[in-house]
């Protein structure tokens, strides 16, 4: 696509794939949250629609994130988490609740699409940066939440050192989206809840 030519160009004569041994890196981002856990956890496991993406990364093609759900309770329930180009399979593998959410990847959409004008799914896309497990973790600070929200995922390009630069980015750009979803669907709940005790106390009066 238009972003791994502009951007990625400079590295595209040394790039080795296919038969190379892949490298495995975590990726871990946080936000604080004025909340307490048990609302934060509510938005970890909420399905609820993000906005249209504002970032010129995803504008040009690079997949994004849109919503998830989660079908089941528990180790061995199925989360789905939908991009713009198709759903992750995620496993769930842990299950504790306020404190962490952890998932295997088995299914991945392709990472971008095309600037093209043609419905086209190129081969080259495919096999180069791969999620393998995912994992949200919820951090007590008192009235806050301290949400991690980590990705590990195998890097097939060449050489190593000036691909990662790019891979971290998106993956963190990714990060960013969801965790600030969450951050303030997690805070409007906490304003609600508390505006909704205030008016329970004040009829009480």
């Amino acid at each position: 696509g238009a972003f791994l030519i502009v951007v990625l160009w400079p590295g595209a004569a040394i790039v080795e794939a296919g038969c190379n041994p892949s490298l495995r890196r975590v990726l871990r981002d946080a936000v604080p949250i004025a909340a307490r856990r048990a609302a934060v956890r509510r938005r970890v496991c909420d399905g609820s629609p993000l906005p249209a993406p504002e970032s010129l990364l995803f504008r040009l093609g690079v997949a994004y994130p849109t919503h998830a759900e989660i079908a089941g309770v528990g180790v061995g329930a199925v989360r789905y988490c939908h991009f713009s180009t198709g759903a992750f399979v995620e496993p769930i593998t842990a299950w504790e609740p306020e404190r962490r959410l952890a998932f295997d990847v088995v299914e991945s959409p392709r990472p971008l699409t095309e600037l093209s004008p043609w419905p086209i799914e190129p081969p080259h896309l495919d096999g180069y940066l791969v999620p393998r497990a995912g994992e949200f973790r919820l951090i007590d600070l008192g009235d806050h939440t301290r949400l991690e929200g980590s990705t590990w995922y195998e890097q097939r390009l060449r050489p190593e050192g000036y691909w990662v630069i790019f891979s971290d980015f998106i993956i963190s750009t990714i990060h960013a989206r969801v965790l600030e979803h969450i951050r303030l669907e997690s805070e409007t709940d906490a304003v609600v809840s508390a505006v909704g005790s205030l008016k329970s106390v004040a009829k009480r009066l």
